[in-house]
């Protein structure tokens, strides 16, 4: 078996859900098939850097299901303790020294969203919830109690699944830019099967025809980039378990993703998260990676206000709903296909020539839909900096 034959297996689909068992021994079930798949990996030159690393994923794991049975006999700091030295192990894969991270381009868009009344948010408020109102910060998949943090989103879209498909005239949604490009996100958004589609891209006739390789040399070449996969998924897993019991006051699913959080939290090399939604689904066509949110906790607490790490790191537009989008032009409605073109090299290009299927059988361009027309809208709005 090869790396993109082990790739298809599928242990390896996310996010994972979970029907019956504790979240311990979902856990435990899922890692050792992980572990029995990479051993049965036995064709190119990744099998020598993986049996040189075989343990250390193991122990991993080990780490992995250990924090959580802590945590599950009620001592959730020692638990963190246990996840801290995990992470130890496999630091160097997810915070790669020479592949560098999540890079991040000019126009990369970034939205936050909050259901509004009939008042109209202001700037600010768009923000992470200030410092002396930390008591709403609650529990949440990458959200500690108490913690402030900016919560951003690659479309609006999946910023309407993460808060429940509330009424899409009520929400009221800021476009940010990115204004310090040394902010750096620990990328956990990369799924299998995006990678699959990857090396099988560059694998096939006509590009090695181009590149003078042979399929298995064309796999060589991505080693470095797979191996990496392959050590921080045990973690991804951990962190796209859809949640088994939504009306339940803990939900073990958000563990890890909260511990992750503390501990990027305290990493100085780091400053948020990149992950894929687990509550978004597009369609079935569209891979979870295209779905992203961005998590960037405070690091420069304080008694009150913003953190100004973050407030000098973004710009923003003032926020829009729909309802006003509407009213203000009811010529919105119709896709302005000039208009799209002028804007594009502005919008997300994982959903430039996406399909969304919220009826089942009926297919449309994203652009066309609500979201996408906000989004077409709010590219040219004015960015100001929060003071």
């Amino acid at each position: 078996m090869n790396i993109l034959e082990g790739l298809k297996e599928p242990v390896f689909l996310l996010p994972k859900h979970n029907d019956q068992d504790t979240f311990p021994t979902l856990l435990a079930k899922t890692y050792a098939l992980f572990l029995d798949t990479v051993d049965k990996i036995d064709t190119g030159s990744i099998v020598p850097k993986l049996k040189e690393n075989r343990q250390v994923l193991e122990t991993f794991c080990e780490g992995l299901i250990k924090s959580a049975e802590i945590y599950y006999r009620g001592f959730p700091a020692e638990a963190y303790f246990e996840f801290d030295a995990a992470m130890g192990l496999v630091e160097d894969f997810l915070l790669p020294k020479n592949a560098g991270m999540a890079g991040i381009r000019e126009f990369e868009p970034y939205y936050r969203a909050r259901v509004g009344t009939n008042t109209q948010f202001k700037r600010k408020e768009m923000f992470h919830i200030p410092f002396e109102k930390r008591e709403y910060v609650t529990t949440q998949r990458f959200s500690v109690p108490g913690l402030p943090c900016l919560y951003l989103s690659n479309s609006v879209y999946v910023c309407w699944e993460e808060l429940r498909r509330p009424d899409i005239n009520k929400m009221q949604v800021s476009r940010f830019k990115l204004e310090n490009y040394r902010v750096k996100y620990l990328d956990l958004s990369l799924t299998p099967s995006y990678l699959t589609q990857m090396l099988e891209v560059t694998t096939k006739g006509d590009i090695l025809a181009t590149t003078k390789e042979t399929h298995e040399q064309a796999l060589d070449g991505w080693d470095q980039m797979t191996l990496n996969y392959l050590m921080r998924w045990p973690l991804v897993a951990s962190c796209s378990i859809k949640v088994q019991k939504s009306d339940g006051t803990f939900k073990p699913e958000y563990i890890f993703p909260q511990f992750l959080l503390q501990w990027v939290t305290n990493n100085k090399k780091i400053d948020g998260v990149k992950y894929f939604s687990v509550e978004a689904n597009i369609s079935s066509t569209v891979d979870h990676s295209q779905l992203i949110n961005y998590a960037l906790p405070a690091k420069e607490i304080k008694s009150s206000g913003l953190c100004k790490t973050i407030t000098d790191s973004f710009s923003l537009t003032e926020p829009v709903s729909w309802e006003m989008l509407s009213m203000a032009n009811p010529s919105v409605v119709l896709h302005d296909q000039e208009k799209f073109k002028k804007v594009i090299h502005k919008l997300g290009w994982d959903t430039i020539a996406a399909t969304v299927e919220f009826v089942k059988g009926k297919q449309i361009f994203y652009w066309h839909t609500i979201f996408g027309k906000m989004e077409i809208e709010m590219a040219d709005m004015f960015f100001e900096k929060i003071n």
